[in-house]
């Protein structure tokens, strides 16, 4: 995936958790989504190594522009088996 001129691609990365997993969840009601680095790193059909992904979900911003609380990180820091289960804040 191309980053788009001006955007990093962990600002990219974080774009499409919120608008592709994390607001299709709100929409649903759903409470809780869990994210996996492995699923977005092949839904996103990324080159860059999964910890890009690890990197931009981490990142300290990252809940408040999603809308969510970090609940349980799991998972080695920069491995396709981290896992993050968010709770969905209903304002988003």
């Amino acid at each position: 995936m191309a980053t788009k001129k001006g955007v990093s691609q962990a600002d990219m990365i974080r774009e499409y958790v919120r608008n592709r997993m994390i607001e299709p969840a709100r929409t649903r009601g759903d409470e809780m989504i869990t994210i996996f680095a492995r699923q977005v790193h092949a839904d996103m059909h990324l080159q860059a190594p999964v910890v890009t992904v690890c990197s931009a979900l981490d990142h300290d911003g990252f809940e408040e522009y999603a809308g969510v609380r970090l609940l349980e990180r799991s998972g080695r820091r920069n491995s396709r088996k981290s896992k993050w289960v968010f709770k969905l804040q209903p304002d988003g």
